[in-house]
């Protein structure tokens, strides 16, 4: 395999290889290899095998041509690039994507140059991540090709504040050898992972070199039996509504969310974070046990301590994951905040500037109320408790309420389709006089309202 490295983009000729083995002094060969050489390359010269060609398109990325080679754990080259904020990556993927769909990029598979850098979460200012892209600005290091079984890792330090990612080796590297990596590359979109077809030739190949972030039947359980779509608007809801806690602080900092996360978050976000963080620490705790379980059900074999630890392992992974995904949406929800904020401030301004003559004179201004609020304010979160009364007039109010849409669906019906008796007791049950409030005493009507909308699924039901 190394005299065939050695030959570059002429690899794939097998001739080109043999000489090389029979005839360098550059690599000891042993004398297995050479009389495999010498035997190949007898068989290549017979009429019928003159025409061979490439079979797949693997090319080579970094080959080791220091004849001393590589020792194991010693350092190759930094790992380079440009730096992007989470949001500002993800925006620039999103860009890729909506160029793939209107056909003015090819339709392949991403460049998988790019490194997550992680700040450590023991840091003073706590844990943060950038993405490293070296595709236009970087060192052969990110050239590597991914390999199951690689022999080289990347490693993050940190001296006097700075960060560097450096490329090791994990192992000897003998000369002529390629340099490989495990991308360990997460995607959620099934048909990029069936594209991305590993051609590696390990033994232990895992066939493909990006992970299915949805292959894991027991992390997807979890999250569809604790943390379903209702349960994750109550916490956007008590987010909204439920003061930050010095237990909230605690558990977020415990996790290295930090001041440098925090800084910018308005409460309601804090809260959202802290109330995400109870959820995960809660999965850490259930998921080891519910994959034991799958596991048990599906081999059909008791499980052991070592399987316990191996799946305790697997759930510290998740976790990993987990707060790795709540740190990159709090950087986007962030952004969307001061870009949302960035265009009240502007709007006030126009309006302002329309309050006035060129000359500067103040005129009376029409129309000149502002945005409703600033999502930065804490005073304003995005979600609120409604009142009873505001409750009353959403559910069967005389304007855009459920009561009224209702009515105009009601009205589409055609007699001749529907029973006139059927059609009188629908719309008599939405008649908003049945349930005015009396006295304004919207706690007591809310109860009956709920038994109104009762009847009127069980009428509703009986349309053809």
């Amino acid at each position: 395999l190394r005299a065939i490295q050695l030959q570059g983009r002429d690899g794939w000729k097998l001739e080109l290889a043999c000489n090389y083995i029979l005839e360098t002094s550059d690599i000891q060969f042993s004398e297995l290899d050479l009389r495999f050489a010498a035997t190949l390359k007898e068989v290549l010269t017979q009429k019928y095998l003159r025409k061979y060609f490439k079979v797949y398109s693997k090319g080579m990325g970094i080959i080791c041509k220091d004849k001393t080679g590589f020792h194991a754990n010693e350092f190759v080259a930094e790992y380079f690039g440009e730096l992007y904020t989470p949001w500002k990556w993800y925006e620039k993927q999103d860009v890729i994507k909506m160029g793939q769909k209107s056909g003015h990029l090819p339709d392949d598979l991403p460049d998988f140059y790019n490194i997550m850098l992680e700040r450590h979460k023991d840091d003073p200012e706590g844990y943060d991540i950038l993405f490293v892209d070296p595709i236009n600005k970087g060192t052969f290091a990110s050239r590597l090709s991914h390999s199951c079984n690689p022999n080289c890792s990347t490693v993050t330090t940190v001296a006097n504040g700075r960060y560097v990612i450096g490329m090791y080796t994990t192992r000897p590297i003998k000369y002529g050898e390629e340099l490989t990596f495990d991308y360990n590359s997460v995607t959620e979109s099934e048909a990029e992972y069936r594209k991305a077809v590993c051609l590696c030739g390990g033994m232990k190949c895992r066939g493909r070199y990006l992970i299915f972030s949805n292959s894991n039947y027991n992390h997807a359980e979890c999250l569809q039996k604790y943390h379903t779509f209702l349960d994750r608007n109550a916490i956007v809801f008590r987010a909204c509504t439920v003061d930050v806690t010095k237990k909230d602080i605690n558990l977020l900092h415990s996790y290295g969310i930090k001041n440098l996360i925090l800084k910018t978050c308005p409460q309601w976000l804090i809260k959202w974070a802290a109330l995400i963080l109870t959820f995960v620490e809660f999965e850490k705790r259930i998921l080891p046990s519910m994959m034991l379980r799958e596991y048990e059900n599906t081999m059909g074999v008791s499980t052991n301590h070592e399987d316990e630890e191996y799946f305790a392992l697997v759930a510290r992974g998740i976790t990993e994951s987990r707060i790795q995904s709540l740190v990159i949406t709090i950087d986007k929800i962030r952004h969307c905040i001061e870009e949302l904020d960035k265009a009240f401030d502007e709007e006030v301004t126009k309006r302002d500037l329309a309050g006035l003559t060129q000359s500067g004179r103040k005129i009376k201004r029409q129309n000149s109320r502002a945005p409703a609020m600033k999502f930065a304010d804490p005073n304003h979160p995005p979600l609120r408790r409604h009142s009873a009364d505001s409750v009353f007039e959403a559910l069967w109010g005389l304007r855009g309420s459920i009561r009224t849409q209702l009515v105009e669906f009601a009205d589409k019906f055609y007699l001749g389709e529907v029973e006139t008796k059927l059609i009188d007791q629908i719309h008599t049950a939405l008649d908003y006089q049945a349930l005015a409030p009396k006295n304004s005493n919207y706690d007591q009507m809310l109860p009956k309202i709920r038994m109104q909308f009762l009847k009127l699924r069980d009428l509703f039901r009986q349309v053809p």
